[in-house]
């Protein structure tokens, strides 16, 4: 389905709101791709792909915009350097530092990426990566991001999503059960399942035996 068709089959499920127009539903929409992203290795965003230049007084160099998560190869010239999973596992395999001299390992650090050791002159780290998927528009022409093909599994998910955000909304108050809340997040919780069982064999190895794979 595009965007165009999951907006109007959310506005089909949901009681008729004003303040659920068709911008509305789809900032719910695109919240549910993100939410997938953030937790499944969705096969078509492993793509990402960027560089970063090393710098001669520092560890730390932002990642590229698009980075979201996974990083599972970084290369010097077409070398592979280690990935670790984090900076204190570097310092626990190299020793104290940082001290100059050719980067051997990388580790990404929230939205930095932090190497060791320190060139003497700035050099380019390619990197393989998980990027943020690509919000949504109320277009005929734009899709879901996140599948490597057309998926009824991810569009229902996206949609049981938001119809669960937005019944929170509408529910928020009543008392006694919240029977279209709880109707809807069980169809996230049995659909999300879905998604993550047909991926999971789906992802890049990474390179590096250091890394453990973070859900």
């Amino acid at each position: 389905m595009n965007a165009e068709e999951l907006v109007e089959e959310v506005l089909r499920m949901i009681v008729q709101d004003p303040a659920f127009d068709e911008p509305t539903v789809l900032r719910f929409l695109n919240r549910a791709q993100l939410f997938a992203a953030e937790r499944i290795l969705m096969p078509a965003l492993s793509g990402g792909s960027g560089s970063v230049t090393t710098v001669t007084d520092g560890t730390d160099v932002e990642l590229p915009d698009d980075f979201h998560r996974e990083l599972y190869s970084a290369t010097i010239n077409g070398n592979e350097i280690e990935i670790f999973a984090n900076k204190g596992l570097a310092f626990q395999a190299l020793g104290p530092g940082p001290k100059s001299g050719s980067v051997a390992c990388c580790a990404v650090d929230r939205t930095f990426l932090f190497y060791m050791d320190i060139p003497a002159v700035p050099v380019q780290i390619d990197l393989l990566y998980y990027r943020n998927p690509v919000p949504m528009i109320i277009d005929p022409e734009s899709f879901p991001d996140g599948m490597n093909r057309q998926s009824d599994i991810f569009d229902t998910f996206l949609i049981s999503y938001a119809c669960w955000k937005i019944y929170q909304e509408i529910e928020q108050g009543l008392e006694g059960k919240k029977i279209d809340t709880m109707y809807n997040k069980a169809l996230v919780d049995q659909t999300f399942e879905e998604l993550l069982s047909s991926v999971k064999e789906s992802r890049p190895r990474r390179k590096s035996k250091q890394v453990k794979a973070v859900w």
